[in-house]
């Protein structure tokens, strides 16, 4: 085995510590850029682009009505300012557009500020990296600040399970799905 000198060890371990930041500079830059931010008006095309992808879930007639209750007027209507009552967030990687979640207070099926989370989509390419997860958990820690006392929501049986990691509970059928196959749940939490 051959004595390497104090130089030439100090030279071997310089050049090793300069690949590894190296390597560690380009896994770094590799990694996509995630911000979730509010809705803008440019922003709302893409949104029912993200949704229409997925018409099983998101119906045609709901997402492109603009009449009270669709998701068109909804993102009219959350631009609106008053960010107590209603909130709509995007989120970004690498600065495209792939998911959007919203949430608004509902005075005519509870009292006692309740909000129902509304709009909860990430693009078929961008599902199972935790971005769902990501945009759940932001608009919940925003409603915890508004003082909301209970939050819920309507999904699919499949999704059901899902939700349930964030602490959501089935708490009904929604009425308008009752019969047929798809069924839709509401499912609830206590904030």
């Amino acid at each position: 085995m051959k004595t390497l000198s104090v130089d030439e060890l100090f030279r071997l371990f310089s050049k090793k510590e300069k690949r590894e930041a190296g390597e560690i500079a380009e896994r770094k830059s590799k990694e996509p850029v995630v911000k979730i931010r509010e809705l803008q008006k440019s922003d709302r095309k893409k949104v029912l682009d993200l949704m229409n992808e997925f018409s099983d879930v998101f119906p045609p007639q709901y997402v492109n009505s603009r009449s009270f209750g669709g998701v068109l007027w909804f993102l009219n209507s959350a631009r609106s300012g008053n960010i107590d009552q209603i909130g709509s967030f995007v989120l970004e990687v690498d600065g495209s557009v792939v998911g959007h979640i919203s949430y608004a207070r509902d005075i005519r099926n509870f009292k006692d500020r309740a909000y129902e989370l509304k709009s909860v989509v990430v693009g078929a390419s961008y599902q199972k990296m935790g971005y769902g997860g990501l945009l759940v958990r932001y608009a919940l820690e925003r409603l915890k600040k508004t003082e909301a006392k209970f939050v819920y929501l309507i999904t699919r049986k499949q999704t059901v399970i899902y939700f349930d990691k964030f602490g959501f509970d089935i708490i009904g059928l929604h009425e308008y799905f009752i019969d047929g196959n798809k069924k839709r749940y509401v499912l609830g939490k206590k904030l």
